[in-house]
């Protein structure tokens, strides 16, 4: 892979490291994942229902989704439909642009959201989901 170099401001770099999930995560691999989940989204075939996203994962049509803010006890759902995530009467493509409109603010969708655990009836992070 070739890389590239680009100069970038203290403001940008402040955002890519609130991004950060871990010390052993690069800058290249935070904007891998921010930039990337939302552009390669990739809908599921519309016979099947819901939607296939990054990382292996595969949520169906009818999945419910929540997040619940930790300061002000503020409650988001959402639903998966065919070949997006239903939020407030919008389709967004991926749970980080689902997560964005909900919030208002650049969010990571993957930790924003909570799914209903089909088997365990608990509600699950998203994350939790994620195959590598």
């Amino acid at each position: 892979m070739e890389t590239q170099s680009i100069t970038i401001d203290l403001d940008i770099y402040k955002a890519i490291e609130t991004h950060r999930q871990s010390f052993a995560e690069s800058h290249n691999d935070i904007l891998h994942r921010l930039l990337l989940d939302d552009m390669l989204a990739v809908q599921q075939p519309a016979e099947q229902g819901g939607l296939r996203i990054r990382h292996g994962v595969y949520l169906p049509a009818g999945t419910q989704l929540r997040h619940i803010a930790q300061r002000s006890g503020d409650r988001y759902v959402a639903e998966v439909v065919d070949g997006g995530i239903m939020f407030e009467g919008e389709i967004y493509q991926s749970p980080s642009k689902a997560a964005i409109a909900a919030a208002g603010n650049s969010r990571n969708g993957w930790i924003f959201w909570e799914y209903m655990d089909p088997i365990t009836k608990k509600w699950q992070l998203l994350d939790a989901l994620r195959k590598d």
